[in-house]
């Protein structure tokens, strides 16, 4: 008597004829490819370089511009978009290096006046009583 649901299944070997040896059959070997995708690390914002670059080198509003993209991309990689978070990244990489480039030229290749020194504080004077 057989239960529902539950089908008798045959054997997973075959029974050998009697007389046949193990030794005497061919060998045949199977082989399986298994693919395994590397896990990628997730795509960078710069979200934290583009917030230094808009307050402390927001040179023509190019760190604003970086940070925007910067937000971008952190949406992107939140909702799965792996392309889209690495345009908006390389992008924002890409502004954050300009502006940071264009600040060092600017604080750099500013020209200094010949003959001024930089006035340091006022000499102390001591109060005699």
């Amino acid at each position: 008597m057989k239960s529902l649901g539950m089908e008798q299944t045959l054997p997973p070997y075959e029974v050998l004829p009697t007389g046949v040896n193990m030794e005497e059959l061919p060998r045949t070997t199977t082989t399986t490819a298994v693919t395994v995708e590397e896990e990628q690390p997730p795509p960078r914002d710069h979200l934290v370089w583009s917030l230094f670059t808009t307050l402390y080198g927001n040179f023509c509003c190019l760190g604003f511009l970086a940070f925007f993209f910067s937000v971008k991309a952190r949406d992107r990689k939140v909702l799965g978009d792996r392309s889209g978070a690495l345009s908006y990244g390389s992008t924002a990489k890409c502004l954050n290096i300009t502006a940071l480039v264009l600040n060092i030229i600017a604080v750099h290749l500013t020209p200094q006046r010949q003959g001024e020194e930089v006035q340091g504080p006022p000499p102390h004077r001591s109060v005699a009583g």
